[in-house]
């Protein structure tokens, strides 16, 4: 039986836009069906959704991936960056977030609807359904990746420089949210292994 969710999330970013960097509070309300019997992976979709936004997005860059300068030097000095194939309106960044969740959750559950509010649009909330068109979202790029990535690494390194160094990507596994068929019982008597990701929890 498919159940019915909605779930309220927010994140502080800031949007890069018209050459200037603007702080924003967002509000995204998303509308879930569940997709599989498989209580434990539904929990898992939920909380993959959840560490997405508290720990990739919360306290992010957002900006176009035109604007390649901007990007090395935000990334340079150690901030954290989403990249969009077009300007982060809140149109876009809905879009982003509706494809990326979709796709880490891996049919487990199903966003259908997405709600966005931000501070910087003046009370106005955009809505985004999944059979909106994708436009540019419909290529490939990190939205529609299942795996733990929001940036293209070939726009922050070139050919004739190493512009900057980036720490390896943590995978699902790493953070414990892998899926049931993916999670292997272990001996704690032999397993004392301690993974520790390069995050801190964002309020």
């Amino acid at each position: 039986m498919n159940v019915k969710l909605r779930n309220l999330v927010s994140f502080i970013a800031g949007i890069y836009y018209n050459e200037r960097l603007h702080m924003a509070n967002y509000v995204l309300e998303l509308e879930m069906t569940t997709n599989t019997t498989n209580t434990y992976n539904q929990n898992i979709a939920l909380e993959r959704i959840h560490f997405f936004i508290n720990e990739i997005v919360n306290s992010s860059i957002i900006i176009c991936s035109d604007h390649i300068k901007q990007i090395r030097d935000y990334a340079k000095a150690g901030l954290n960056i989403i990249e969009l194939p077009m300007e982060p309106f809140d149109q876009s960044i809905s879009l982003a977030l509706m494809q990326k969740l979709n796709s880490i959750c891996e049919q487990n559950i199903i966003i259908t609807e997405t709600d966005i509010t931000g501070s910087l649009s003046d009370g106005i909330s955009y809505q985004t359904n999944l059979t909106d068109p994708r436009g540019q979202y419909s290529k490939n790029g990190w939205w529609n990746d299942p795996e733990l990535n929001w940036y293209d690494r070939n726009v922050l390194n070139n050919n004739k420089e190493s512009i900057v160094r980036l720490d390896k990507r943590l995978t699902w596994q790493e953070v414990h949210l892998q899926w049931d068929e993916e999670k292997k019982p272990t001996d704690p008597k032999k397993d004392n292994t301690v993974v520790v990701g390069k995050f801190k929890k964002k309020k």
